[in-house]
């Protein structure tokens, strides 16, 4: 087994239109999405990301600090460290995401070990 993070992003557009009744809907459909992978063993570790970050870069040896993220639609807004047998099964994996079910995007990267 190998580890591999899904990295979700954007959603928030269509998100930002529901019901509070279609958000409790959209939440559910993810804590079932969890449990599942929790349950087959391939779940390690999820969280969903604050909205506000800082983005380092490097401009003439300087540290700048206040370059602002991304257009919403790029900007992570949390992830999934799961285990999976290689990267198709992970994608597989990553294709009953709810976020995609909302314009969003999952974005699977293995985990090379140190």
């Amino acid at each position: 087994m190998n580890d591999f993070l899904l990295l979700l992003r954007g959603g928030n557009e269509r998100m930002s239109l529901f019901s509070p009744e279609e958000m409790q809907q959209h939440m559910q459909e993810y804590f079932a999405w969890t449990n599942k992978l929790r349950s087959n063993g391939s779940l390690k570790d999820a969280a969903p990301l604050e909205a506000k970050g800082m983005v380092l870069t490097s401009e003439n040896g300087r540290i700048i600090t206040d370059r602002p993220l991304a257009e919403s639609k790029e900007v992570v807004g949390g992830y999934f460290l799961i285990t999976a047998d290689d990267i198709q099964h992970a994608t597989k994996i990553a294709e009953e995401c709810p976020i995609l079910s909302v314009g969003g995007e999952v974005e699977v990267r293995k985990i090379r070990p140190m």
